[in-house]
């Protein structure tokens, strides 16, 4: 029961930018992401939420993207890869991510993760 939709919904546009340096076992990439949105405030339906029904929009007329309640969204994703393994694509991996929304109060989170990952191909 989840939309098939964008992780923002509707009413937003962004920008992404993404970068990749890879060399024979370490690879280094990079992920960039800004998003301007509009929300819908109590009681409108602006464009904000993709649940809320078409059929009586606040404004028939005149509309724009990202009206409503503003929102700035930067997401920042930095992540190094150690190759282990170029058969599975068994690597070790490290990322730290900054999440800044401006909105009452602020949010500005730091992520740190580690991990494994592997790829099994299929060898039939």
């Amino acid at each position: 029961n989840q939309s098939l939709a964008h992780p923002l919904g509707s009413n937003f546009y962004n920008v992404n930018f993404l970068a990749n340096y890879q060399n024979d076992k370490w690879m280094l990439e990079s992920e960039i992401m800004y998003a301007h949105y509009g929300r819908d405030s109590l009681g409108t339906n602006l464009g904000g939420n993709i649940y809320q029904s078409y059929v009586d929009p606040e404004f028939q007329f005149g509309n724009k993207i990202a009206q409503g309640v503003k929102h700035n969204l930067l997401n920042i994703r930095l992540r190094l890869n150690y190759l282990i393994s170029k058969r599975d694509d068994f690597r070790l991996f490290s990322d730290i991510t900054y999440y800044h929304l401006n909105q009452l109060p602020d949010e500005n989170n730091y992520f740190l993760r580690f991990g494994l990952r592997i790829n099994w191909p299929d060898y039939r």
